[in-house]
């Protein structure tokens, strides 16, 4: 606290007809000393909690990939579109299949090519 805020909170006080200790200003600081020294002695405990912690759950994620990409087959699937006059122009066309593949990738499909 400034010294200008001690002395206005001082008079503010002794108006109301209450005694300012000596010290009163400074006990605050001396808490936050110590309560800064015991949160600096326990964070590397702290962060090597927070570390196993995380660590484990990614090897929780890691070894539930690892089965789900065994299970399944490596398999490439390629895709051929054959644009024809259907109605709509080759670049509707186009664009349709454009589309029809960001869709596919969305949903986690993707082909080989």
């Amino acid at each position: 606290m400034t010294s200008k805020n001690t002395e206005y909170m001082t008079s503010e006080l002794e108006i109301a007809g209450l005694e300012v200790p000596d010290g009163f200003f400074g006990i605050g600081a001396s808490a936050a000393e110590s309560f800064g020294e015991g949160f600096m002695s326990r964070i590397d405990d702290v962060m090597a909690r927070v570390k196993s912690e995380a660590l484990d759950g990614l090897e929780e994620i890691s070894a539930y990939t690892d089965i789900k990409t065994e299970s399944e087959p490596n398999t490439n699937i390629n895709i051929t579109y054959q644009f024809t006059s259907s109605g709509e122009t080759i670049s509707q066309q186009i664009e349709a299949a454009k589309n029809a593949s960001e869709v596919d990738k969305m949903r986690g499909v993707f082909y080989a090519g």
